[in-house]
């Protein structure tokens, strides 16, 4: 017959503050790891070249809210070009 209670056994189930100490560890590790990796990504490979205020750009016409009576599959992909009148953020524009 199995004895269910045993004082004398040492447990090696680790206690909820040092589960609870791991995890915050490890997500303050995977963090920083993501944000060293975002940074590289962006110095190695910059995606994005920022336009001069003046210059002309096509507007992409693929996430614009279009009216209720204007479908979006006959509507153009791209509109005219617009000339950039000032820069708001590094990837926002105001046309």
């Amino acid at each position: 017959m199995p004895q269910i209670y045993q004082p004398t056994r040492t447990t090696d189930i680790p206690s909820i503050k040092e589960q609870l100490m791991t995890i915050k560890e490890a997500r303050k590790a995977a963090k920083e790891a993501q944000h060293k990796a975002q940074e590289s990504w962006i110095k190695e490979r910059p995606w994005h070249m920022p336009f001069a205020v003046g210059t002309k750009v096509w507007l992409e016409g693929t996430n614009l809210r279009l009216p209720a009576n204007v479908t979006p599959k006959l509507s153009p992909r791209q509109y005219r070009p617009f000339e950039v009148a000032a820069q708001i953020s590094k990837v926002a524009y105001k046309l």
